[in-house]
C-alpha cells in the first residue's frame, strides 16, 4: 500500500499484522503523539477512508479507540478532532509514569548487566547526535530506547510497556515545548545522562530524587508558558481543565510523587 497524506501529510504505513482498525488507530495515533497532527485539526472519515484504503467501519472503531485514549475528540455530526490537552492531563500521566518507573529503577538497578549498560550509552549518544541535528523524532525514540534499557531488568516486562505508553502519552509536550527550544533541550539531555550516571552507580534512590526534581521543574517550565501565553505551547495546551470555571491551574503533582514510593508492592527493599 503506497503511503497516503491528510492536508498534505504523509501518513505512517498501515502496521502489516495489525487489523484494519488497529492499523487506522496506530497510524493515526502516532501522528497524534509526534505532533504531526496538530490540536484542533479535523479529522475527515471519508478521507482516511480513501487515503488509507479501508472501509469506513475501521476507521469509525479507531477514532473511538483513539477517543478512549483521550487524543480525539468526537462530536455528533460534526466529526473527529484532535484534543488539545490541559496541564492537569499532563501532570497526570507524568504523576503514574513516575509512581510506576521509580520502583522498576529500584528493581533494575540491581539487576542490570553490561549489555543493559552498553545500551543506556548508545541511546545516549544517538540523543546527542539527534539533538545536533534537530531531529526530534528519532531524539525522541532515541529516549525511549534509554529508558527501556534501564527498565529491561526490573523483571517485570508488561509494567515496563506500560510505562513506555505513558511515557509515549507525553509525547506531544516535547514537540511544543522542548523541540523549539534548544536550551531546555540541551537540559533535559543533561539530566538524562546524570540520570543514568546515578543508575550506574547503583544509586537508585538518587535517580528517582533527581528524576522527580527534572519533572517539575519542566513542569514548572510549561506552567510559565501557559502563563506567558506562548503561543506555540498553547497550540496544544489549554491554558486551563475546561471543567474548571476558575482561573487555577492544577496544583503541582510533584509533593504526591515524592511521598509515593510503592516499592514494597514491587517486592524491593
Amino acid at each position: 500500500m503506497p503511503v497516503s497524506s491528510v492536508d498534505g501529510l504523509v501518513l505512517p504505513r498501515l502496521e502489516p499484522r495489525a487489523t484494519a482498525k488497529e492499523g487506522v488507530y496506530l497510524a493515526v495515533r502516532r501522528l497524534i503523539l509526534d505532533g504531526d497532527l496538530m490540536p484542533g485539526q479535523r479529522l475527515t472519515e471519508s478521507e482516511l477512508v480513501g487515503q488509507l484504503g479501508v472501509s469506513k467501519t475501521p476507521v469509525r472503531e479507531a477514532l473511538l479507540m483513539l477517543q478512549a485514549d483521550g487524543l480525539v475528540t468526537l462530536i455528533p455530526h460534526l466529526g473527529a478532532s484532535v484534543t488539545y490537552m490541559t496541564l492537569a492531563e499532563y501532570e497526570q500521566l507524568v504523576f503514574a509514569r513516575d509512581a510506576l518507573e521509580f520502583p522498576l529503577l529500584e528493581r533494575s538497578v540491581s539487576n542490570a548487566t553490561s549489555a543493559d549498560i552498553s545500551e543506556a550509552r548508545a541511546a545516549l549518544a544517538e540523543m546527542d547526535h539527534t539533538m545536533a541535528a534537530g531531529d526530534f523524532k528519532n531524539n525522541r525514540r532515541a529516549l525511549r530506547r534509554l529508558h527501556v534499557a534501564q527498565l529491561s531488568s526490573s523483571g517485570l516486562p508488561m509494567v515496563v510497556r506500560i510505562v513506555i505508553d505513558l511515557f509515549r502519552l507525553t509525547h506531544r509536550v516535547g514537540r511544543f515545548c522542548i523541540a523549539p527550544r534548544p536550551d531546555v533541550w540541551a537540559k533535559e539531555l543533561r539530566a538524562m545522562k546524570e540520570r543514568q550516571s546515578l543508575l550506574e552507580r547503583g544509586d537508585s534512590e538518587s535517580a528517582c530524587r533527581f528524576t522527580l526534581e527534572w519533572h517539575r521543574e519542566f513542569a514548572a517550565h510549561v506552567r510559565r508558558l501557559i502563563l506567558e501565553r506562548d503561543p506555540l505551547t498553547l497550540a496544544l495546551f489549554l491554558p486551563r481543565d475546561p471543567e474548571d470555571t476558575s482561573d487555577r491551574l492544577m496544583p503541582d503533582t510533584g509533593d504526591l510523587i515524592l511521598n509515593y514510593r510503592p516499592f514494597r508492592l514491587f517486592g524491593a527493599s
